[in-house]
């Protein structure tokens, strides 16, 4: 508790300070990466089942360490009538808080107070003053859900581990048999009243999430044979199965997938899933009945795409659901007998995650603007939405840019795109800047409001005086399920002309300069990076982050082979000639744009190879390149100095190729 009045006086400190200061003009400075790595995040809020009070996480990195956040545990009161608190402060890795259902018990997921040990479910106690253990799992705990009578947790860890698995083997250095050896997840109950926990699930199917029936004795059960991810993408099942018996009594669908959660009506006749679309790529939102039947498709024909979390009301008249359209992020309130929906607190532009409460009364977000990350908000009956915390004051001092949605027409064939533009602050209507093009991962990925972290970096460029453009191309999950298949079998054809048709407008609107583009992204935003320099000359500059450029061998090579013959519409052995007319390897010739390439050393989802590949090649052709290779980094940098590394270097690479001299 100490720890956490220091804070706060610091906190007033700050506060009192930028007052005293007000009357002083200073000039706003552009954003530094060490500035974006001092940002707070608030996450994973969780209102209490009354309303009173909300549970979340404030994740920032470790001064003293290099490679570790710290994510801590908090409590606000939705009126405001104290401020936030830290609680459970010798916790510093804290993971989903959740409250039980009648609300006297927080539980969340800690490796314990030395950071050291294995994820285990703890509960508060009602006093706050001390965290207890309730599991203890050989295994990390990856998840957990209270039962609807508070009596029991549910949780998901890996089976036990044998000395032959392939995860042991990594550890002692022994050689590993690929494919062989795998664990699966399983499903573990805890009884909350004497610590005893036992599998529900055997080791013969990987379980990847759960919802309890509302009787307390079932639960719908998503899971694959094994956990390979081939398996996970092809073969995830819907099932009931029960507590006692951890048999599956019933297999509802079997073309299940993700992007979102499993949800049982409270009053136990209808789950609600996530549904392989007929092209696999994408997943709808399906209602099935609990005793068995065929699904149907809540929001077909919305255009939109659900992702993260949906919740049933109390009632079960009712689904919240969370989703993406366009460059913004809504929460719908669906009704689930005929799809008919509405939008709920429209003011809010984007969120990352949402809680309710249990009577519906109070609604909680983790917010974001165009200018600041999340803070939280609540709705309530009858009341304005209140902000309850500002987790970022300090970006005040920083010259942010003016973020705005835009929408251009494909010349194509007439789809409207969506985008997203960051002008610097002293930008001036009809006088063109240099222009950078930001591509985003999937590619059913997509950009949104705030822009001022490692990856999305539209306020840092925007801030050092660069307009910044990150279209959302077909392919995107934000215009719908036919939106989001709209690049299948076609990567590098309509995506790329979205892109271009984009820059067009820009110019056309005297925002871009023609003269100085450059484009860059990671992923899949790498490989249409590296495809765009390969089709056209108009870039002064390129990064390609973690991109793949042959798609022959980048299939052979990576854990997600499967979603790619779907996305390309065959194999890379029998339809080798169209996967080479897609790879900007085939093209790398046609390529003259000054390149850098960056890329982690223990990337599996695009290995090193394909970065290498394109540095390599455009070095022997004798175009302009350099390459940077991250030790222990994966496909995304973890590492604090690494991610500061890379946005130095970015920036660098532009303004040298974009800047008059």
């Amino acid at each position: 508790m100490r720890h956490a009045h220091r804070l706060m006086a610091a906190l007033v400190g700050l506060w009192v300070g930028s007052l005293a200061g007000a009357s002083e003009v200073v000039p706003k400075r552009p954003l530094l990466p060490e500035d974006i790595a001092a940002i707070r995040w608030v996450a994973s809020p969780a209102v209490s089942p009354g309303g009173e009070q909300v549970a979340y996480l404030v994740i920032e990195w470790e001064q003293e360490s290099q490679s570790e956040r710290k994510s801590t545990l908090w409590l606000a009161a939705t009126d405001a009538s104290q401020p936030p608190r830290a609680v459970a402060a010798e916790h510093c890795r804290v993971g989903q808080p959740q409250w039980s259902p009648a609300g006297r018990s927080l539980a969340f997921l800690s490796p314990g107070t030395t950071n050291k040990g294995t994820k285990q479910v703890f509960v508060l106690a009602a006093d706050e003053s001390k965290a207890t253990p309730l599991t203890d799992s050989a295994e990390n705990v990856e998840s957990f859900q209270w039962s609807p009578d508070g009596k029991a947790i549910a949780y998901l860890a890996l089976a036990a581990r044998t000395d032959g698995d392939s995860t042991a083997a990594k550890t002692d250095d022994k050689p590993i048999e690929v494919g062989k050896n795998r664990r699966n997840m399983l499903l573990w109950l805890v009884d909350v009243g004497s610590g005893k926990s036992r599998p529900v699930t055997d080791s013969n199917q990987h379980v990847l999430d759960i919802a309890w029936a509302p009787d307390n004795q079932q639960f719908a059960v998503t899971a694959a044979p094994s956990s390979d991810f081939d398996d996970i993408y092809q073969h995830t099942s819907l099932l009931v199965t029960g507590r006692d018996s951890g048999k599956t009594s019933r297999v509802l669908n079997g073309q299940v997938g993700g992007g979102f959660n499993v949800a049982w009506s409270p009053d136990g006749g209808t789950i609600a899933f996530p549904e392989r679309t007929t092209k696999r790529i994408t997943s709808r939102l399906a209602l099935v009945s609990a005793q068995g039947g065929e699904s149907r498709d809540l929001l077909a024909g919305y255009l939109g795409s659900p992702f993260e979390r949906i919740q049933w009301s109390a009632d079960s008249k009712q689904l919240w659901v969370q989703t993406f359209e366009g460059t913004q992020v809504r929460l719908l309130k669906v009704n689930p007998a005929d799809g008919s929906f509405e939008r709920f607190a429209n003011q809010i532009q984007n969120f990352w995650r949402y809680s309710v409460s249990q009577d519906g009364r109070y609604v909680v977000l983790n917010a974001e603007t165009g200018q600041c990350p999340p803070n939280l908000f609540v709705f309530s009956e009858g009341r304005q939405q209140r902000q309850l915390t500002d987790m970022n004051p300090q970006l005040a001092q920083f010259a942010l840019g003016n973020v705005r949605e835009v929408t251009w027409k494909s010349k194509r064939d007439g789809r409207i795109i969506y985008g997203v533009v960051v002008t610097p602050h002293d930008y001036q209507p009809g006088h063109p800047r240099p222009t950078i093009v930001e591509l985003h991962g999937g590619p059913t990925g997509w950009w949104w409001s705030w822009l001022g972290t490692y990856v999305s970096r539209g306020q840092y460029f925007a801030s050092h005086g660069f307009v910044t453009f990150l279209p959302n191309p077909r392919g995107s999950a934000n215009l719908g399920v036919e939106f989001t298949e709209a690049n299948i079998g076609d990567w590098g054809g309509g995506d790329y002309r979205d892109v271009m048709d984009g820059v067009d407008a820009l110019i056309e609107q005297k925002i871009a300069d023609p003269e100085r583009l450059a484009i860059g992204g990671g992923s899949y935003g790498g490989y249409l990076t590296a495809w765009t320099t390969t089709q056209t000359n108009r870039f002064r500059a390129a990064v390609v982050d973690a991109g793949f450029v042959d798609l022959v061998t980048y299939n052979l090579t990576i854990d997600i082979a499967k979603p790619m013959r779907d996305f390309l519409q065959g194999d890379e052995i029998r339809n080798r000639a169209f996967f080479h007319s897609r790879s900007p390897l085939t093209f790398i010739e046609q390529c003259k744009t000054p390149t850098l390439v960056l890329h982690g050393d223990k990337d599996e989802r695009v290995p090193l190879s394909n970065g290498r590949s394109w540095h390599r090649g455009l070095k022997f052709l004798g175009i302009e390149t350099e390459m940077v290779v991250y030790p222990g980094g994966g496909h995304l940098l973890t590492r604090r100095d690494h991610q500061l590394d890379s946005m130095r270097r970015v920036l660098a690479w532009y303004e040298g190729h974009l800047r008059e001299n």
